[in-house]
């Protein structure tokens, strides 16, 4: 009689190991699937401030090219106030 229960006892035990380990591998396949979805995320992101670092040169190129700043403002002319 004892050594019956001794075995059931075992059995249960393994019986609870094996759903912890497969509780443990569902959760871990959860965790992988998150971590995937999230590289996606940042990888989108990289991409689209990749996108942005380039506008911003360009934009910062196009500035410097259009901006003559005083270089053709003629300084010579004399201003008139009519009073």
């Amino acid at each position: 009689m004892l050594q019956d229960q001794f075995k059931e006892n075992i059995k249960q035990s393994f019986s609870k190991v094996r759903q912890d380990i497969s509780n443990l591998e569902n959760e871990l396949n959860f965790q992988k699937e998150i971590i995937i979805k999230q590289n996606s995320v940042i990888k989108t992101l990289k991409e689209m401030l990749d996108e942005l670092k380039e506008g911003m040169v360009l934009f910062k190129t196009a500035l410097k090219e259009g901006s003559t700043g005083n270089n053709r403002v003629n300084t010579n002319k004399q201003q008139t106030n009519n009073k």
